[in-house]
């Protein structure tokens, strides 16, 4: 039995989390999943609660993100076109999913594998109201964000061993097959 099988997660690594997940949601370019997944391995009795720490936070940020958008949204577009792993392609693609199923196209969000910045983007292009357009796209989220953590806990008994032996390695080459993941979604 590994030590942290009991120990709570450290309020500085939810803050953390927290951090991470409100800035993806408006200028940071990976996903907190990045996050989600080793800390639900290392703290798999946890997972629900660092899960919420993140949506809260994504939340938070994405409905500050929506404000920004309405209030500058040349400057958003500016910003999102210097973004990594932002591209005209994702654009175009969530431009379609909203022209073909309007607001309720945001539910796509979560399992598309483009950053929550650009679906709010083009959610505020599209006029969509933040009452209609919010809700639905956080739905999205909780079902990715908390699946992801959950499944993560899950696989922990057969994970975690190797990652908590051999964390500065397990760190390293997970982030290399995180950051050649968003390099290949990206082409």
């Amino acid at each position: 039995m590994n030590h942290t099988d009991h120990q709570p997660i450290s309020k500085l690594l939810l803050a953390f989390v927290a951090t991470w997940a409100f800035a993806e949601s408006s200028f940071w370019f990976i996903a907190v999943d990045f996050l989600l997944i080793p800390y639900a391995l290392t703290y798999p009795r946890q997972w629900f609660r660092i899960a919420l720490v993140a949506w809260t936070a994504s939340h938070v940020g994405g409905a500050l993100y929506f404000w920004f958008c309405h209030q500058n949204l040349e400057l958003a577009g500016s910003i999102l076109k210097v973004t990594p792993f932002v591209t005209e392609r994702m654009h175009n693609h969530i431009i379609s999913i909203y022209e073909s199923h309007g607001v309720w196209g945001a539910m796509a969000q979560s399992w598309s594998f483009m950053s929550f910045k650009i679906w709010t983007y083009e959610a505020v292009t599209q006029n969509f109201s933040f009452e209609a357009f919010f809700p639905i796209v956080m739905i999205s989220r909780i079902l990715r964000l908390f699946v992801v953590s959950w499944v993560a806990s899950i696989a922990s008994p057969w994970l975690r061993p190797v990652w908590v032996r051999k964390k500065s390695v397990s760190w390293s080459i997970y982030t290399v097959v995180f950051v050649f993941m968003l390099i290949i979604i990206e082409a």
